[in-house]
């Protein structure tokens, strides 16, 4: 069951596809959703005062990773809690390329395959963040 007023969520990654599946399924749950194909993408749309309840980010994209992605929003948004950031990742939680991560305090959490597993780890966050 979504939340009664609409949290709202930027998922962020390079996959239109997968963003474009993510977004219909969390909006038929009742969240507000953003989507940003990539960290600049995401940062502009920030730079607009867009805060959302919890931002989930995809820990391998091309031009910029999950953690230079992290580390850009604490610099440029440093109002954004790190409570708010999760990254999402299909390496194992303990992989050194997952360190910076772990060191700025965000939440770490498998990608799910299972599209119906979005919903719940979604829901889990946002009530973490708030």
């Amino acid at each position: 069951m979504a939340p009664s007023k609409p949290s709202t969520v930027l998922l962020v990654d390079d996959n239109a596809d997968l963003l474009k599946a993510y977004r219909w399924i969390l909006e038929s749950d009742g969240y507000s959703v953003l989507t940003a194909n990539g960290g600049e993408e995401a940062l502009a749309l920030l730079a607009t005062g867009t805060c959302p309840d919890a931002i989930f980010i995809d820990f391998s994209m091309p031009q910029m990773d999950g953690a230079e992605l992290v580390e850009r929003i604490r610099e440029q948004n440093p109002n954004v809690s790190p409570k708010k950031i999760v990254i999402l990742t299909s390496f194992s939680p303990h992989a050194p390329q997952l360190e910076y991560a772990k060191l700025a305090g965000v939440e770490i959490a498998e990608k799910p395959n299972d599209i119906d597993a979005l919903h719940p780890m979604v829901q889990r966050f946002v009530q973490l963040s708030a």
